[in-house]
């Protein structure tokens, strides 16, 4: 047991929902870090670089907490504003610095001493790309484009005028914490609580059931620029925003595979929405809950207007208290562990990363399938996560095959690719059952 010191903080929802997750699913290719690379501007050599660094961390919290066990449940605790230790790596031309960032990123990524590791990238003596390694305890993904949203500068720590100086204080965890304690949000979780509970108090979970003795997890990855050009093509169509088709598309993909008609899913929102939150670097993203409803003689178009409209109810619903939830739920005879772990996870994080691009096999009718030596999204026994850009779609799926024949990997992502294209190609007036026919009968897949 670590003692706290006694101005730390009860650890907010968002950081204890995701200690939970990270404690209830598998951790062999999970990794609890995610990295960024930020390109150095012009002009800005390395001492301005360190400065620049301790400017950023010393003015978010969240860059330096940890949590920490505590009585009555875990803490955060803030280190005090430093020196920022910066890891170098040399090349010798700038050619040679996108290698070494990526090779300098993953080398972070398995660090695990404290909440961020920070090093840069120097060719020929000039800094040309800081790459940040952030916990997932202390940062949720949307954090981290806060960060980036800025760029780099040196120059004085008290002028927030400058550019790249990161901006007026927005609100600090430990600010949140206290927050939570009070009896607006108090009422909120209370109100999501009510509503997972009405939708998974006594429905039937895929996943809820340990049925394998199967260690481990699976991941695995597929690039499609055909699917990139098909949901830029529905969403024209249907003038609907392009998450909702992504998340129909995966609905009726995974229901044809694993053959549901009403398909439990868990729907990550970052809360950014909520009143001073939109520039707070730290853990908000909670998942919402939603069911599809996937009725074969339901036309795509009309599974697009059902999930959209789910969807932000459920964003309305992900910001909760995860020990209400909890007894929330066990009040129902389920624990969280069962209805949290038994439902698909899907997060849509396009545009929170570099459009991966056509690879050469995304131009042929069916793009291969490549593992994933960790799992860069959100946890979950079968979770999915869209990425990618105008020129490739990504779609990434994470298996425990302690609950889920990994086996299907394959294709499930096949599945949702070929929905997309489907529906692209026969209007969203087709029928579901036109667009996941077949689906379910395994197909060959070259190069596995």
């Amino acid at each position: 047991m670590t003692a706290c010191p006694a101005d730390d903080e009860p650890a907010t929802w968002g950081q204890q929902a995701f200690r939970d997750a990270l404690d209830r699913f598998d951790r062999h290719a999970w990794h609890t870090r995610v990295t960024a690379e930020q390109p150095v501007p012009d002009g800005l050599d390395l001492a301005g670089v360190h400065l620049a660094v301790d400017r950023v961390v010393a003015a978010h919290e969240g860059l330096r907490t940890t949590l920490v066990d505590a009585p009555g449940g875990p803490r955060q605790h803030v280190a005090p504003a430093g020196r920022v230790a910066l890891e170098q790596v040399a090349v010798a031309s700038p050619a040679d610095v996108d290698a070494a960032a990526h090779e300098l990123a993953e080398r972070l990524r398995r660090r695990s001493d404290g909440p961020l590791s920070v090093g840069v990238v120097d060719a020929a003596g000039v800094p040309r790309r800081l790459v940040w390694a952030l916990s997932h305890l202390a940062v949720d993904a949307t954090s981290v484009g806060v960060l980036l949203s800025r760029p780099l500068a040196g120059g004085p720590r008290d002028d927030p005028t400058r550019p790249g100086h990161p901006g007026p204080a927005a609100r600090q965890p430990r600010e949140q914490a206290v927050y939570e304690a009070q009896d607006g949000y108090r009422r909120r979780s209370a109100r999501a609580v009510a509503y997972w509970r009405a939708r998974f108090g006594d429905l039937d979970l895929p996943l809820a059931r340990r049925d394998r003795t199967a260690a481990g997890s699976r991941q695995a990855v597929l690039d499609s620029a055909a699917a990139a050009t098909a949901l830029d093509r529905v969403v024209r169509r249907l003038g609907l925003p392009s998450s909702a088709v992504v998340l129909a598309a995966v609905a009726a993909g995974l229901g044809a595979v694993h053959g549901r008609r009403v398909l439990p899913m868990q729907v990550i929102t970052s809360n950014r929405h909520l009143p001073g939150l939109d520039r707070y670097v730290g853990v908000l993203a909670q998942p919402g809950p939603l069911v599809a409803d996937l009725d074969p003689d339901l036309p795509f178009g009309a599974l697009v207007e059902q999930v959209h409209g789910r969807a932000g109810t459920a964003y309305r619903h992900a910001f909760w208290s995860p020990t209400e939830l909890d007894a929330g739920l066990r009040d129902d005879g389920r624990s969280a562990d069962d209805v949290l772990g038994g439902i698909c996870t899907v997060n849509d994080v396009r545009g929170a990363g570099r459009d991966p691009g056509p690879r050469p096999d995304t131009a042929t009718a069916t793009p291969q399938v490549r593992k994933l030596a960790c799992w860069p999204y959100q946890g979950g026994r079968l979770a999915v996560a869209v990425a990618g850009g105008e020129r490739a779609l990504r779609i990434a799926m994470r298996v425990d095959p302690a609950y889920l024949d990994d086996a299907l990997l394959p294709d499930l992502l096949h599945s949702v690719e070929a929905v997309l294209r489907r529906a692209a190609s026969g209007g969203p007036g087709t029928p579901i059952r036109q667009l996941t026919g077949e689906l379910n009968v395994p197909p060959a897949h070259p190069g596995q």
